[in-house]
């Protein structure tokens, strides 16, 4: 379930400053920690977007985006997974974002 063989995150690949969805779910796995699936990381991601894209350019911080991220999981679907758990992914995307310019 963690790290699946082809899911190694590949910074070669990046478009400098263009997020890319499965490069970003490359990313949650070759750093994370604990257990959660694909499906779970996908979710978590699409959340993640969703509130990214809502923002349009307002400035936010790491802990006001994982709060959003929190409650759109928990007003979307029943939380699947601890606060602690969707915070770290977020806090990797955030990290992955970084990596490639779109976060300060």
């Amino acid at each position: 379930m963690i790290q699946p063989a082809l899911m190694i995150y590949d910074p070669s690949k990046e478009t400098p400053g263009k997020p890319d969805f499965n490069q970003t779910i490359r990313y949650i796995f070759q750093h994370i920690d604990f257990a959660i699936s694909e499906d779970e990381a996908n979710v978590i991601t699409a959340l993640f977007t969703e509130v990214w894209d809502d923002l349009h350019g307002q400035t936010v911080t790491h802990d006001d985006l994982k709060d959003k991220v929190f409650e759109h999981c928990r007003s979307t679907f029943m939380v699947f997974h601890s606060r602690e758990k969707i915070d770290a992914v977020v806090s990797l995307i955030i990290a992955y974002l970084r990596s490639i310019g779109q976060f300060i």
